[in-house]
């Protein structure tokens, strides 16, 4: 039945798709199309993600609109469902083509070229085709260094040429790659966050095929200790928010985190690491600034308050987040206030009175 759906879908927009034969297609109608695709691309639908985008590539063709940034997008999102469903010699193909309709009608010097490229060569590389994946991942590399940017799109850049150098057995060179990957992995995340685990193997593969077996041994340890470590909140926490950059990184979790700690009953709930990660974000992160008045600061400052001082920082910073404001004044306090008071209700007995805080409510009623 599966099969005769997907069969009849097809057929019906085949027969769309020809319609426009007769008439220009319409951008509105091509990007509800384009849309549609891309929903049923991040439910992981990618053969049916794949006919739409398929679909809207060719009216777009029709529209002959050489720089049109949606056409590209469409090609790019066909290599993206041809790879995962296996098919790289079509992945390849699509990639090819993105490559060289952007370098025909675009700058061949900007990221978003050596995006395609880096693309392209993952693809080639899945393919075993490491030479020409090799060679696509030197060319984004140096255009990339020149945009000097030191970011996570650089690290997949080195990661990719890295893998391509060990196969094309330019084993130093691999490793050369890797370190420095692992460099911007660990900068950016932390050397205990899954990015950066997950990728060191790698280099210890490098190091073996190298016949570096010491340097192997070594790195496997450091590898069991980081690990280890990376279960212990104590040291992860602190990691993770130790810069702006990557405090940034964790908004979305840091929203959720403050949205259960307001909303908990402390009795029941072991709120020991959110409260620590919402502390450290606040500490250090840039998203948030507050100008607390002279009822509430007091609180702050007595560490007794410990569980209300998080729910303060926690209501202000879901506030923030929620409303991209950085800046929280007076009146941002009073919007605050009611989820505070909530919590502060819902948990007084465990907490004990805070007259204090009573009196801010007041305040504002």
């Amino acid at each position: 039945m599966k099969k005769i759906i997907f069969t009849a879908t097809a057929l019906i927009l085949s027969l769309f798709v020809n319609a426009q034969d007769l008439q220009t297609p319409t951008d509105s109608a091509t990007r509800s199309i384009e849309k549609e695709a891309f929903s049923l691309f991040e439910q992981k639908n990618y053969g049916q993600a794949l006919i739409r985008y398929e679909s809207a590539a060719i009216m777009r063709q029709k529209m002959n609109i050489p720089k049109d940034p949606m056409y590209q997008k469409d090609l790019l999102f066909q290599g993206k469902c041809y790879f995962r469903l296996r098919r790289i010699d079509e992945a390849v193909d699509r990639a090819q083509k993105l490559v060289n309709h952007y370098t025909t009608n675009f700058n061949k010097s900007d990221s978003v070229y050596t995006i395609y490229l880096d693309n392209l060569a993952l693809y080639q590389a899945s393919a075993g085709n490491f030479v020409d994946a090799e060679k696509n991942s030197r060319e984004a590399l140096v255009i990339y260094e020149k945009l000097m940017r030191n970011d996570f799109d650089l690290a997949i850049i080195l990661e990719h040429l890295a893998e391509s150098c060990d196969k094309n057995s330019k084993y130093t060179e691999a490793i050369k790659h890797e370190m420095r990957a692992l460099n911007i992995l660990k900068t950016i995340y932390g050397e205990h966050s899954n990015d950066y685990l997950n990728e060191i193997v790698y280099l210890k593969k490098y190091y073996e095929n190298n016949n570096n077996a010491d340097k192997a041994q070594k790195l496997q340890e450091t590898i069991d200790k980081l690990t280890e470590e990376s279960k212990d909140s104590k040291i992860m926490i602190p990691e993770m928010f130790a810069t702006p950059e990557r405090c940034h990184l964790y908004n979305k979790s840091i929203l959720a985190g403050a949205k259960q700690y307001l909303d908990c009953d402390l009795k029941k709930t072991n709120v020991l690491e959110i409260s620590q990660a919402i502390i450290s974000w606040s500490k250090t992160s840039e998203e948030i600034i507050v100008d607390f008045d002279s009822i509430i600061k007091p609180i702050l400052e007595n560490q007794d308050n410990l569980f209300l001082i998080v729910a303060i920082v926690g209501a202000m910073t879901e506030y923030a987040l929620e409303h991209q404001i950085k800046e929280i004044d007076a009146s941002g306090l009073k919007q605050v206030k009611p989820r505070v008071e909530a919590f502060y209700r819902r948990n007084k007995a465990t907490l004990g009175k805070c007259r204090e805080l009573e009196q801010w409510f007041k305040e504002w009623h």
